[in-house]
């Protein structure tokens, strides 16, 4: 005679699978949360403060200096950037300078002599990666303190 929990174990062992399947899901949903939190709550790596701003006579750019560090280990640098003033849709920035060293060490200043004339004035640097001459249609000229 057969009886009629013959099939209740199986039936069981997929009832089993089902709920360690559903945990499981719920788990890793939980930890990716968790992720998306910490990278959305913590402040990024990499910090960058701006210094200076000058617009230029004609408005039509602006040129930053700021002071960019990513942690203790790596030491901090200066750059200025020119970029296209209030054209949001066609935001493009240009790398004018980057040096090593905090702004004190640099002392570096921008100011417009003209609407595509940039003078760049700065004690200079022992080490310094970028110094462009030109860019972005502006020429950048460079003059020591």
């Amino acid at each position: 005679m057969a009886s009629c929990s013959e099939g209740s174990p199986g039936k069981e062992k997929i009832v089993m699978v089902r709920r360690f399947m559903l945990l499981a899901a719920l788990f890793v949903g939980a930890v990716l949360l968790f992720v998306v939190w910490l990278f959305l709550a913590l402040p990024p790596l990499c910090g960058k403060e701006v210094l200076q701003e000058a617009v230029s006579p004609d408005g039509r750019y602006k040129a930053s200096v700021y002071e960019g560090s990513c942690g203790s280990t790596t030491g901090v640098a200066t750059y200025i950037a020119v970029e296209r003033n209030f054209d949001t849709l066609l935001a493009k920035e240009a790398d004018v300078l980057i040096a090593n060293g905090d702004r004190m060490s640099v002392g570096v200043r921008v100011r417009w002599s003209g609407p595509r004339a940039l003078v760049v004035s700065w004690r200079g640097s022992e080490r310094v990666f970028l110094a462009e001459s030109q860019v972005l249609g502006i020429s950048v000229d460079y003059v020591d303190r």
